[in-house]
């Protein structure tokens, strides 16, 4: 899934951030790497000029990396 969405962002962003969402749903319990795709989110929405969705997945990525 990881490989998968990494593999996305070259080509259909959308499709890569479905998969991260995917992935952070599997490790809600690890913390750091929920964090580590939501903020791959992010910075995926920011390349594409949705800066609404980009700050969205930011605050959402510092929650995880506060606890």
């Amino acid at each position: 899934m990881i490989i998968t969405a990494n593999c996305y962002k070259h080509i259909d962003y959308m499709l890569a951030i479905n998969n991260f969402l995917l992935a952070v749903k599997l490790l809600s319990n690890n913390f750091g790497m929920a964090a580590r795709y939501l903020k791959e989110i992010a910075e995926l929405y920011e390349d594409n000029k949705d800066y609404d969705n980009s700050l969205k997945y930011y605050k959402e990525a510092s929650k995880y990396f506060i606890i």
